[in-house]
């Protein structure tokens, strides 16, 4: 199976976030901490329409997993 990480055909970054990567705060928001990520967004400007998208390993969507 090849690498997942990269950009998509339409320029999407695609990461691996590892659950170790992830906190849940009390108030129900996620902190992710994951270095490629944030180095993707100070690098590129975000408009007001930016998604993140969140796959679970078996969401069945055969994208990625």
């Amino acid at each position: 199976m090849s690498k997942v990480e990269g950009l998509d055909t339409d320029g999407k970054v695609v990461l691996k976030v590892d659950p170790k990567h992830i906190e849940l705060n009390p108030d129900g928001t996620l902190k992710i901490n994951h270095p490629k990520l944030q180095d993707f967004l100070r690098s590129h400007k975000k408009g007001t329409d930016a998604h993140l998208i969140l796959m679970g390993s078996n969401c069945g969507c055969q994208c990625c997993c």
